[in-house]
């Protein structure tokens, strides 16, 4: 079954002064992209092959929205009223439609109208308060429906003016399409909001960009501590945040490397401890990224960071330059760096942030070089997390015992 959404520009939100002109819902900034872009990414979700928006005019907006849905391989057509769209859609088709300015949990809806047909609804009392629409005296409309195409033709006959998205929810009502309840608690934890203001967008904003934050253990200080500062940097560094964040952990990396072959080995740890800060918060500015956008973060920039940390940490320790560790005794870099590597799985989730915390790694080694102790500190570690990996390998079988 073919399924066309059809998303509206035309509703704007409450000015901010008496006399101003809002700003329309669609265009408001939700996590660093426009609210109708969430919608789109909805409409995907829901099997839509074919976008329809209500537009009153043209606009820069509008066109970039259209490149926008054309790089999914979508087709984009925009309207002018109601008149147009009956032409568009047929009665073997579905029409999904999209309140203006709202912003539902793709996560939330999933299962509640990807397969069958329903008008999605909420308790009158608190969906009219939100700005919704009233469906009946029990239910307001949640902002979200699916019905056969064959209402459109309903549209035929009414003025140009009128008022599209209402007068389609007034059409799949009459064609008796079935109410799905969306839980009450939605309106309230912003699972399902309305862009009728400008701070409730920004509300919204802050607890969608919460829920897509790390978890943070502070087992892994430096870890936290970068994953915080990204959260503190979102939404506006969203967009080049992570590529210049990466960019100066590799120049960082290659200083390292550069002051380890003149012997600067503490120089060396301190621009290879920075590097691994600013790997962390590269990671956690694309993790926010990639989750706002509705996409799996890929593991494999952590996976590739941690090798290339670990790799010029060896390097700098072992290498020919000799400032790192004695010859008889360079053996002590390809360790530790194993068994700390080891360490990650050996134990608890909940400690394994720590031995993930390459920072944390990197200023024990700026201290232990600084006071010209990098061979006994090296020694004294590896002996620690060589204990700390063999009593969580045998402690099933001592419990046991």
């Amino acid at each position: 079954m073919v399924r066309t959404a059809l998303l509206s520009t035309i509703e704007r939100c409450e000015p901010d002064k008496p006399g101003d002109e809002g700003a329309p819902r669609a265009w408001c900034a939700l996590g660093g992209r426009p609210v109708i872009e969430w919608q789109l990414d909805l409409a995907r979700d829901l099997g839509c092959e074919r976008i329809i928006c209500l537009a009153d005019q043209p606009s820069p907006q509008l066109e970039h929205f259209r490149d926008r849905v054309e790089a999914f391989d979508l087709e984009f057509q925009a309207i002018g009223g109601p008149r147009q769209l009956a032409g568009l859609i047929t009665a073997d088709q579905d029409l999904v439609v999209i309140g203006d300015g709202v912003i539902l949990d793709r996560e939330a809806q999933r299962g509640v109208l990807n397969e069958g047909r329903g008008v999605a609804v909420i308790p009158a009392e608190a969906g009219i308060a939100a700005g919704f629409e009233r469906v009946d005296a029990a239910h307001a409309w949640g902002g979200l429906l699916v019905a056969r195409g064959r209402i459109v033709e309903g549209l035929a006959e009414m003025p140009p003016d009128s008022d599209t998205v209402s007068l389609l929810l007034r059409l799949a009502l009459q064609a008796r399409t079935p109410l799905v309840k969306l839980p009450p608690e939605w309106l309230a934890d912003g699972t399902l909001t309305l862009a009728t203001n400008v701070g409730q967008v920004e509300l919204r904003e802050a607890a969608l960009l919460d829920r897509s934050s790390y978890e943070i253990s502070w087992f892994g200080p430096f870890d936290a501590l970068a994953h915080r500062l990204a959260r503190r940097l979102a939404p506006g560094a969203l967009v080049h945040g992570p590529i210049a964040a990466t960019g100066l952990s590799l120049a960082l990396i290659a200083a390292a490397i550069a002051l380890a072959a003149y012997s600067r080995i503490t120089g060396a740890f301190v621009a290879l401890a920075l590097a691994a800060l600013l790997a962390s918060l590269a990671i956690g500015l694309s993790g926010l990224k990639a989750r706002l956008l509705g996409a799996v973060h890929s593991r494999n920039m952590m996976f590739l960071f941690k090798l290339l940390l670990d790799a010029s940490g060896v390097l700098i320790m072992v290498g020919p330059w000799g400032g790192g560790l004695p010859s008889a005794q360079m053996s002590l870099g390809f360790l530790i760096v194993g068994l700390w590597r080891l360490a990650e799985r050996a134990g608890p989730r909940t400690i394994a942030p720590l031995w993930q915390d390459r920072t944390l790694f990197a200023a024990i080694l700026v201290g232990a070089s600084w006071l010209h102790a990098l061979a006994p500190t090296l020694q004294g570690l590896s002996l620690m997390v060589l204990a700390y990996c063999l009593f969580f390998a045998y402690r099933p079988g001592l419990t046991r015992a």
